[in-house]
C-alpha cells in the first residue's frame, strides 16, 4: 500500500498547483497582500525577489472590485465592498504581529468609521496572472518611510456600515513620503496598461 501513497500524493500537489495557477489567470489585474510580519524589515520587494515573496490567496482586489484604473496618473477606484474587504484584510494580517491592539479589531470610533489603512501593508500587483511589482498601501499619518510604489488612499475611514454604492480611490506614488533620486518606477509597465484595457473594454 505505501507504494501507492507517493504517486497519489504527488498527483495530489500536481492538481493543487494546477488549481492556484488557473486562480491567478482568471484576473486582468489583481493585488495581493503579503504574508510577512507587520512590522519592518520586511522581505526584499525589489524586483529580483518578487518571486520568493509569499502572498495571501486569494487576491484581496480583483477585476471586479475595480471601477476605473488611470495607468498614465497611476490612480484606481474600487467598489466600498471592496475597501472594506481590503482594510479588514490588513487588520487581520496585522493583528497577528501586534496582540497589544486587543480582541477588538478594526478599532471603531464612535462615529461608526475605523482606519481604512491601520498600518503599513506591502502587497503585489500582477497582469493576468504575473506578478509586475510589489509596493506598499501607506497612509500620511505613516511615519515610517519607503522608497517603492505606495499606494495612498484619498480616504483614511471607511465606515463599518459603508454603503453598496460607496467608492474610493488611490493613488500610487513612487515612496515615502516622497521619492529618493534614482529610484527605479515600475508603475508604468505596459503589461498593467495592456490588462487594464482588456479588463475595460470587457465591461463596456
Amino acid at each position: 500500500m505505501d507504494h501507492m501513497k507517493i504517486p497519489f500524493a504527488s498527483l495530489a500537489l500536481l492538481i493543487c498547483r494546477v488549481l492556484s495557477a488557473a486562480d491567478a489567470d482568471t484576473n486582468l489585474i489583481s493585488i495581493y497582500l503579503m504574508d510577512r510580519p507587520a512590522a519592518q524589515p520586511w522581505p526584499r520587494l525589489d524586483a529580483a525577489h518578487l518571486k520568493e515573496l509569499k502572498l495571501v490567496s486569494p487576491a484581496v482586489l480583483a477585476d471586479s472590485d475595480f471601477l476605473a484604473f488611470d495607468t498614465t496618473n497611476h490612480t484606481f477606484v474600487i467598489t466600498g465592498a471592496a475597501a472594506k474587504r481590503l482594510s479588514l484584510s490588513i487588520w487581520s494580517l496585522a493583528k497577528q504581529d501586534a496582540p497589544g491592539w486587543g480582541e477588538q479589531v478594526p478599532h471603531v470610533h464612535n462615529t461608526g468609521d475605523f482606519e481604512l489603512i491601520p498600518t503599513p501593508a506591502p502587497f503585489v500587483i500582477k497582469a493576468s496572472g504575473e506578478s509586475i511589482y510589489a509596493g506598499a498601501f501607506y497612509c500620511p499619518f505613516m511615519s515610517a518611510g519607503f522608497t517603492g510604489p505606495v499606494v495612498m488612499a484619498r480616504d483614511m475611514l471607511i465606515k463599518t456600515n459603508v454603503p453598496n454604492n460607496a467608492t474610493f480611490s488611490f493613488s500610487i506614488q513612487l515612496g515615502y513620503p516622497g521619492p529618493l533620486p534614482g529610484t527605479p518606477d515600475p508603475r508604468g509597465d505596459s503589461r498593467i496598461a495592456s490588462a487594464v484595457r482588456k479588463l475595460f473594454a470587457n465591461k463596456h
